[in-house]
């Protein structure tokens, strides 16, 4: 049996078997891989540690937020529609109490759940009070400069690492 490697013709021996053959191959198709595999650079790594940052941000500002606006500690949806529900609201309870408690006689209903992981299923409807809803917004303001914080963090690291292996070294976590 003959085959091929480097345009050189090699033969195996009667007693070679078919495992040695196929680990040949292997070797063949493995150092074609690599030559065609491109070496990344150092910008496309940092870009692409960067992304990921983001990536952690934007799911960190969605993931829900806890706050004790009514008392106990609840979990909060943080979408950007909410976001934007319960902000206004809590703009209007800082600025002109009177017109909060007519808009929202029962106070600011609002979703919340037990423990941030738990099922939709299990959220349950808050009235929140102006004193409240201003809390929650305060609440929310607090997470958000905690994600600010690790962003900056995070991408102080990555601008600072001056090697490959140092970019693939951070972790890119936002809690």
């Amino acid at each position: 049996s003959q085959y091929v490697v480097d345009s050189a013709i090699q033969t195996y021996a009667a007693q070679k078997d078919i495992d040695t053959i196929i680990d040949d191959i292997d070797s063949i198709i493995t150092a074609q891989t690599l030559r065609n595999t491109p070496v990344p650079t150092f910008t496309s790594v940092q870009t692409t540690a960067l992304s990921a940052v983001d990536s952690a941000a934007s799911a960190a500002y969605s993931a829900g937020f806890a706050s004790t606006a009514n008392g106990t500690t609840l979990y909060y949806d943080s979408d950007e529609n909410e976001r934007l529900n319960y902000i206004s609201a809590a703009n209007l309870a800082a600025s002109n109490v009177a017109q909060f408690n007519a808009e929202f006689p029962n106070g600011f209903p609002i979703h919340s759940r037990t423990a941030l992981t738990a099922a939709d299923s299990t959220k349950v409807i808050q009235h929140l009070n102006p004193t409240q809803i201003q809390q929650l917004g305060t609440d929310w303001r607090t997470r958000v400069m905690l994600v600010k914080a690790q962003v900056w963090a995070l991408k102080s690291q990555i601008q600072a690492a001056t090697t490959i292996d140092a970019l693939q070294a951070i972790a890119i976590t936002i809690i």
